[in-house]
């Protein structure tokens, strides 16, 4: 092949060739690059897995680390410390106690100031096995619900929830003013809050939770400017088995004469009782009554001291006072606080030309606010 052909294929071949190493050299150029994107999304993704596991692994660890007792500031637990484990309880002397009780037997005083006596010997001796603990705590500010054990913590608060309960019934029913037990129970109040977090002191307030005091509803009255009332409501229940606590014998005698006559509605049985150890003793003794009418001042504890042993108890029978002292001589809300339902004033209720029926319209407002209060009693 002479020089001039082999000149002529060389351009030629150089025309042709050229255009595709220029573009096999730009996909290479394209996939260096493209293998530069993968790699830095690869990289990428790495690191958010392990930025994803460093958090889990900070996560997990920080549940695994103990929770770091609550610090109670040094001047707070030092007064608490001064307030309440420090503070002593003299129960006032035996001589001195006044229970709510009207005209007691020896054998009801006996009991009374018994179980006060009780109560403190088994207080103080409590105090002794939970001052130290308390007070260790206190003064190392620490929170005893992180630092005890759990069940050491239930120990605790079922105890002292026991004598709660004793405490309370004490107040209640039988030593409403005494400045000891008052004291006990704020003691008490204190405790159950450093081992239980729920807990939450009762307020002393004349309120009751199963209904609020309204005046007119407790004197069982109804304003006729509200408007007419649904008759329909008002209908005594038959079959109730109603009770009088009332040491009047006049009295006492008049219900029964109105049972006698068949006044009451159909079922209807009155007993009758003018001592009050008598009635409870017969509460005690399973005897079912589904309503009391009772006198404020009765031998034997009284009106107040009946209704409160009888919720004290556990009893809900509706429980109506009925006695001769006005509104101005008695505190309804009182009444109302410590269980009872209802009061009427008994004036001239039992004269015979008109007495029954200003009782069962008494008794009938008691029903009708009941049934639209939804009242459980």
């Amino acid at each position: 092949m002479n020089y001039t052909v082999k000149f002529l294929v060389s351009l030629i071949c150089a025309g042709v060739l050229a255009p595709s190493v220029f573009a096999q050299g730009r996909q290479v150029v394209q996939g260096v690059s493209a293998l530069g994107r993968m790699e830095a999304r690869a990289a990428s993704g790495v690191r958010a897995v392990e930025a994803a596991r460093a958090a889990r692994a900070a996560s997990m660890a920080a549940l695994r680390t103990p929770i770091r007792p609550t610090v109670i500031p040094a001047a707070v637990a030092r007064q608490e410390f001064e307030t309440h484990v420090l503070r002593t309880f003299t129960p006032t002397p035996l001589p001195e106690l006044r229970p709510r009780l009207v005209s007691p037997t020896a054998a009801q005083m006996q009991e009374a100031t018994g179980a006060y006596e009780t109560f403190f010997a088994d207080f103080s001796a409590f105090r002794k096995e939970l001052d130290p603990v308390l007070g260790n705590a206190l003064l190392a500010g620490e929170n005893v619900q992180q630092t005890l054990h759990p069940t050491d913590i239930s120990y605790y608060i079922t105890r002292l929830g026991n004598l709660r309960l004793r405490a309370n019934s004490l107040q209640n029913v039988l030593f409403p003013s005494d400045a000891a037990l008052k004291g006990v129970r704020e003691y008490i109040d204190f405790a159950m809050q450093k081992f239980d977090k729920f807990y939450t002191p009762e307020v002393s307030v004349l309120a009751r939770p199963d209904r609020p005091y309204v005046q007119e509803e407790f004197w069982m009255e109804y304003d006729w400017r509200k408007g007419p009332r649904d008759e329909s409501l008002t209908q005594l229940p038959e079959d109730v088995h109603m009770v009088v606590l009332n040491d009047t014998h006049d009295i006492l005698n008049m219900y029964k004469q109105w049972e006698r006559e068949g006044r009451f509605p159909k079922g209807w049985k009155v007993s009758v009782y003018e001592d009050t150890k008598e009635l409870l003793d017969a509460v005690k003794a399973g005897i079912k009554f589904d309503l009391v009418i009772s006198d404020i001042q009765v031998p034997g504890g009284g009106g107040r001291y009946f209704v409160g042993q009888l919720r004290d108890m556990g009893f809900d029978t509706p429980v109506i006072g009925c006695s001769m002292y006005t509104r101005d001589k008695i505190d309804s809300r009182e009444l109302h606080q410590i269980g009872f339902d209802g009061y009427m004033y008994g004036d001239d209720m039992f004269e015979e030309s008109a007495g029954f029926y200003k009782w069962a319209g008494y008794i009938k407002n008691y029903y009708y606010y009941k049934r639209i209060g939804n009242w459980h009693r």
